[in-house]
């Protein structure tokens, strides 16, 4: 496509995402993305499949998975980083598309790019859209699926993976996330969805796993658990957190446990973050005021606060004035 061409393409594109927010799906725009589902251009399917998932339209599922169909079969150089056959994957999982032998098969596509000194695979995308599609149908192979793509190349595909799991209903996903916990891994973001899903998988039963990661003396580790305890929701989860950041001396990592404690809303982590700030310790003090910032509209946050610095003029009452602001 050159660059006319392609500045109208992305011109129409713009028009119809307009028209689908102002009239929603009449059937001339239908048959305009019908049309660009099946476009020779891959970067018009993959717009197409944008617009389609982003405006729920699951009129177009037939096309939508044809166009998945075709895609798989080109080679690499017509869908440069697998973007079309991702985004299109994507689109048929979010509108539920039944379509468990293709999602099948986007899972095993690899499509390798050259890249400098090597190649790399850009459908790691593809692959998690597709697992992800098959936890949602409930295959009954898809664990297996899973356990695989935990040990992908690709951080994204493992990181995918660990979320994927945490939503499957399957006994095997709680070892399966041990096991990897228990492994190096050197994405941090995949490490935390582990926690996570572990978390939401195996409920009040893992606590006491993920809790052993709450050591102040191990930053790393502490900073992936304090958000996945935090905001699980599970009785016992916070107050961990609170335990942690109560014997924490490391000062970088006593501000990410006041944001983690933020996070989980009120309750015993905002009582421990207010009675820091009350509590006149210096640094301390600063980063629970910070942290407390998202929640300075909450009635019960804001008076106790200012009953804590009315008639003071030190400098953490005037960044407390400021927030307020």
């Amino acid at each position: 496509m050159n660059k006319a061409a392609e500045k109208r393409a992305r011109q129409r594109f713009e028009l119809l995402k307009g028209q689908l927010a102002d009239r929603g799906p009449e059937e001339g725009t239908l048959k305009i993305l019908r049309d660009m589902l099946a476009d020779t251009e891959a970067i018009q399917r993959q717009r197409a499949a944008i617009l389609a998932r982003r405006n729920r339209l699951r009129e177009l599922l037939p096309e939508l998975a044809a166009s998945l169909d075709e895609l798989l079969q080109l080679p690499a150089r017509r869908d440069p980083g697998c973007l079309a056959k991702s985004e299109t994957a994507r689109a048929l999982v979010e509108l539920e598309a039944e379509e468990g032998e293709l999602f099948r098969r986007g899972l095993r596509h690899r499509q390798p790019e050259p890249v400098w000194g090597g190649t790399v695979d850009t459908a790691g995308a593809l692959r998690v859209a597709c697992v992800t599609g098959l936890v949602q149908l409930g295959e009954v192979r898809v664990i297996d699926d899973l356990a695989e793509l935990l040990a992908d190349p690709e951080p994204e595909v493992r990181y995918g993976a660990a979320r994927a799991l945490g939503l499957t209903a399957s006994a095997m996903a709680t070892p399966l996330l041990r096991l990897k916990l228990l492994l190096p891994e050197e994405h941090s973001e995949t490490t935390r969805a582990c926690l996570e899903a572990l978390l939401a998988a195996g409920g009040e039963e893992l606590l006491p796993f993920v809790t052993q990661w709450l050591d102040p003396k191990d930053a790393s580790r502490c900073t992936l658990a304090a958000p996945a305890l935090a905001e699980s929701g599970l009785p016992g989860a916070v107050e961990a957190v609170v335990a942690c950041a109560g014997e924490c001396r490391d000062s970088e990592l006593f501000e990410l446990l006041c944001l983690a404690l933020a996070g989980a809303g009120p309750g015993p982590g905002l009582d421990f973050l207010l009675a820091e700030v009350t509590g006149d310790s210096g640094s301390r003090s600063e980063a629970a005021l910070d942290a407390l910032r998202p929640w300075m509209h909450q009635e019960q946050v804001r008076q106790e606060l200012e009953q804590h610095f009315e008639g003071r003029e030190d400098t953490l009452a005037e960044r407390f004035r400021e927030m307020r602001a």
